[in-house]
């Protein structure tokens, strides 16, 4: 006795290809649309983050009579400018590997994390030639600091000069 076997229905070539394309089109008309969230999130993110530093800033001066948590530089001859010990961070955003500055620095009592120093959308690198991401993406402009107590802006700021 001669039986064939029974054909099982299968997907033809073609058909197979048109649900690729298919499936290649929507995923052409979604993945925009992801990105751009992607972009929304870290960038509330970030706020979400600059809000909790802001924070930070406030309450400090409250601790301190009313004085700024400082931000004097210092400098070797021929090396970038750092913070010093006593600043809201301490370092150079642009050299850290570690989370050891943020940690030192008199606004880390107020935050109590290292991540909100960091927006999610930063994706530079550690300046020594290192593929690391920095710790740290926010600095603050040097002037707002007594680098200079002699300066007539300095005169003006209630901040702490050492």
């Amino acid at each position: 006795m001669n039986t064939k076997p029974k054909l099982q229905p299968a997907f033809t070539l073609i058909e197979l290809l048109v649900v690729i394309a298919i499936i290649a089109f929507l995923a052409g008309m979604l993945l925009p649309n992801l990105s751009r969230a992607k972009a929304k999130a870290q960038s509330i993110a970030c706020v979400n983050n600059l809000k909790q530093l802001q924070l930070a800033w406030i309450m400090y001066p409250d601790d301190h009579n009313q004085l700024l948590p400082s931000n004097q530089l210092s400098a070797a001859p021929g090396l970038a400018a750092w913070s010093s010990t006593g600043c809201w961070v301490v370092g150079n955003a642009q050299t850290d590997s570690t989370v050891s500055n943020i940690q030192n620095g008199v606004l880390f009592h107020y935050t109590r994390s290292s991540a909100i120093y960091h927006c999610p959308s930063d994706r530079a690198t550690v300046a020594s030639g290192r593929t690391q991401r920095r710790t740290r993406s926010y600095t603050l402009n040097g002037y707002l600091g007594c680098s200079n107590p002699d300066r007539e802006w300095a005169s003006r700021m209630k901040a702490r000069c050492s």
